[in-house]
């Protein structure tokens, strides 16, 4: 989630997972910010620092800047479906599984299935993963939170659990999964991720 501090400024990155949290990590560190420790927040057991929701972020205090960035739910459940090594040949029986266990539900897995809707609120200045983690940069050294940065691109999502089965795996994910084809799961996953497609304009197929 987590809060930053540099001097007397303070900031809230709301990490929302698969969105390119490691690369703002990084970015803020080489302009200055520094974590400020969990100690004493309220925090949802069930999750980690860096992902809890707004229900608790909200009692931390005041901030300079509040900000997430988001994702199309397509790209960020199938970049969750990477994270996990799954092929894509697996991913509809995958998804299938996490909408029948209700898992976007419930504070499972690091919150890396809840609807990114509920971490933020009104307050907090969104930014778009597809417009580039140039843009994101360009939109945070605006706003003096860094400074220029060399980076071009976001960090490559190399954090794949079955390495044997790597050559495989990077095959078949050379084109999105075809959601078309299985239109109940699509429309089941359409109506659970339904807020977080009018985040930021995202079209649902």
């Amino acid at each position: 989630m987590p809060v930053y501090v540099r001097g007397k400024e303070r900031i809230l990155h709301l990490h929302v997972p698969r969105t390119g949290g490691k690369s703002i990590r990084r970015m803020l560190k080489n302009s200055g910010w520094e974590l400020e420790p969990a100690e004493g927040k309220k925090m949802n057991g069930s999750l980690s620092y860096q992902h809890q929701l707004v229900s608790e972020w909200t009692t931390w205090g005041e901030f300079d800047l509040t900000f997430a960035v988001v994702r199309d739910p397509y790209a960020r459940i199938e970049s969750e479906a990477r994270r996990n090594g799954k092929l894509k040949s697996d991913f509809f029986m995958w998804v299938k599984k996490m909408i029948r266990s209700k898992m976007w539900k419930r504070n499972t897995h690091d919150g890396h299935f809840i609807p990114q809707h509920r971490y933020l609120n009104d307050e907090v200045s969104i930014l778009r993963f597809e417009d580039g983690f140039k843009s994101v940069n360009n939109s945070l050294r605006e706003k003096g939170i860094i400074q220029k940065y060399k980076r071009a691109v976001w960090a490559k999502d190399a954090d794949i659990h079955t390495p044997n089965l790597q050559k495989e795996f990077e095959n078949s994910w050379l084109e999105p999964p075809a959601w078309e084809d299985d239109s109940k799961t699509l429309q089941e996953f359409n109506k659970i991720y339904d807020e977080d497609f009018r985040l930021a304009g995202y079209t649902k197929k």
